[in-house]
């Protein structure tokens, strides 16, 4: 028998909003000048640009209902909202002037600065606004720690395991070094058995001490075999090729998975159709 050598082992700065609020490009966002997205001030005025024979849509909050409309200008402009909605569309008509519009939700004051821009060719005036959307602090602040959160669990989950055990022996039987491996270790719940990649990746089964043997669960990553438990001992086979890996310092209780992980600082939250 010979001992396997074992080596070494978007936000905070959109957030910023004058009191004459204008739109900001979001990534991933329209290019058309005329969709805008806003940032959600309660003291701002968000300025509209529209012009005669178009119509403007102001899309707000989904999670919110409009309560009351109340334009400037009700006989120049033309707005349709129903009590209840979150969406609000306006048209400047013919005798339309600059005007303001006010709109109060159950969650919400919104007040707008309505402009009408000169008369010119169809479509060929690119300031006016067809549709104007809400981003909301709150929600983009829980946006970007959703993804913070995501990338901090990513980067654990890609970390590599910490090594709890390395005393592992092996014996290859004759002509067995073909797939005979070149590290074993553990961490305390997985057995990792690294092959170098240049070679054939043997099956994988746990020995009881009665001498059974049973196929385990595992997977790869890179050149290394992942099973899924600790065990005593281990035998790899390919054809007529076996080695045996035997682990000299098994724990039989290993490491509880707090959290439902045995990752650090990675917890595992079980959740029901009903939690969505």
């Amino acid at each position: 028998m010979r001992a396997l050598p074992f080596p070494a082992l978007w936000l905070a700065g959109l957030l910023v909003v004058s009191l004459s609020a204008r739109a900001y490009d979001v990534p991933g966002w329209s290019n058309d000048s005329r969709v805008r997205q806003i940032v959600y001030a309660s003291d701002a005025v968000v300025r509209i640009e529209a012009q005669r024979g178009f119509a403007t849509h102001i899309a707000l909050d989904p999670h919110e209902q409009i309560q009351v409309v109340a334009p400037g200008d009700r006989d120049g402009w033309q707005v349709v909202a129903n009590r209840g909605d979150h969406d609000v569309y306006l048209k400047p008509q013919l005798a339309a002037h600059d005007s303001n519009l006010e709109i109060r939700t159950d969650k919400r004051s919104y007040s707008f600065d309505l402009v009408v821009l000169p008369l010119k060719a169809r479509f060929a005036n690119g300031d006016e606004m067809y549709r104007v959307t809400f981003v909301y602090r709150g929600e983009m602040k829980a946006h970007a720690q959703a993804e913070t959160d995501a990338e901090v669990v990513s980067r654990r989950l890609a970390q590599s395991p910490a090594i709890r055990n390395t005393r592992y022996s092996m014996q290859a039987m004759l002509h067995s070094d073909d797939i005979a491996p070149t590290a074993a270790w553990d961490d305390g719940r997985f057995t990792y058995i690294r092959i170098p990649s240049n070679r054939r990746i043997p099956a994988t089964f746990r020995v009881a001490d009665n001498g059974t043997e049973s196929v385990v669960d595992k997977h790869m990553e890179g050149d290394t075999i992942v099973v899924h438990e600790v065990a005593k001992r281990f035998v790899l086979r390919l054809g007529d090729e076996v080695v045996g890996i035997w682990n000299d310092a098994y724990d039989m209780d290993g490491v509880p998975p707090s959290d439902g992980t045995t990752v650090s600082g990675v917890k595992r939250v079980l959740r029901s159709r009903d939690d969505e």
